[in-house]
């Protein structure tokens, strides 16, 4: 009998040492906490004692997965793709719906290059092009490689309408550290306008950030009220010629809702999408 109970202990034993550890967290996924946000939702901020996480839910239409980014100050994490330093020295952007909010943050500066610089109006920007400290990185969907690897930027912030763009691929594959910046996505404008708060978060600018966001917020809240006592309802049509196709805003994007909080009848939007659609 003893020696049965024995038996038993150890095979128990056995199973007990060969059980498989549940892995531990590593130090950049441990205890983060979310950070508010008030009408975003293509984006999360989250924060542990050293590192900022980024995660972009919606970096293009009908995206399936998240992109995560890590930001840390100095040297506390090893620069890789998904692991960045700040604050950044150091920018390619590539929509031009990155200037205003890097010009309110007063980091233009540090934009270094930008795909198809003639579209850019602001004259804070258009200056630094003109003195060549902005260059030209070639087209979107086609951006000269090695002049962006030529730049060596801190990160580039992406911009895209599909999940497929080989150039940010090679890029990423190259070592540069890639954000996609999908607030064309947000359905609601202050949404789109609180992306602020993720370049704060690249340029150590949190509470600038914060408060320029929370000046946008009381304007355009000053504003919707202010047409609700329209007696003229208008109804309209909105989008954007491109290649013989005509892009309309989509009923739950934010160019719909920003025309809702304008009191005018939008002809779309009902339309249950966002982003835009081909008519």
């Amino acid at each position: 009998m003893t020696k049965q109970l024995l038996g038993v202990i150890f095979i128990l034993t056995l199973f007990s040492s060969c059980k498989k550890k549940t892995p531990q967290p590593t130090k950049t996924e441990d205890r983060f906490v979310a950070i508010p946000l008030k009408y975003a939702k293509g984006f999360g901020l989250f924060k542990n004692a050293e590192i900022t996480r980024i995660d972009v839910y919606n970096p293009w239409p009908n995206a399936t997965d998240t992109l995560r980014l890590f930001f840390a100050p100095g040297k506390t994490l090893k620069k890789t793709s998904k692991t960045i330093q700040t604050p950044i020295k150091r920018l390619i952007a590539c929509s031009t719906t990155d200037i205003p909010l890097l010009e309110a943050l007063g980091e233009a500066s540090k934009l270094v290059g930008f795909p198809e610089t003639d579209y850019i109006s602001s004259k804070k920007t258009r200056t630094l092009i003109d003195q060549n400290s902005v260059r030209e990185i070639g087209s979107l969907m086609h951006l000269n490689t090695e002049t962006v690897l030529d730049l060596s930027p801190d990160l580039l912030i992406g911009f895209s309408s599909q999940k497929e763009n080989k150039s940010f691929q090679l890029l990423e594959r190259s070592g540069i550290p890639i954000l996609m910046n999908g607030s064309w996505l947000e359905n609601h404008p202050l949404g789109r306008a609180e992306w602020i708060k993720v370049y704060g978060v690249l340029f150590h600018k949190e509470k600038e950030a914060e408060a320029e966001f929370n000046t946008i917020e009381k304007k355009y809240l000053a504003l919707k009220q202010l047409s609700l006592q329209a007696t003229n309802i208008p109804s309209v049509i909105s989008g954007n010629m491109y290649k013989d196709v005509w892009y309309m805003p989509a009923g739950e994007s934010y160019a719909a809702q920003l025309m809702r909080d304008a009191n005018t009848n939008y002809l779309w939007k009902n339309s249950k999408v966002t982003g835009s659609f081909e008519f």
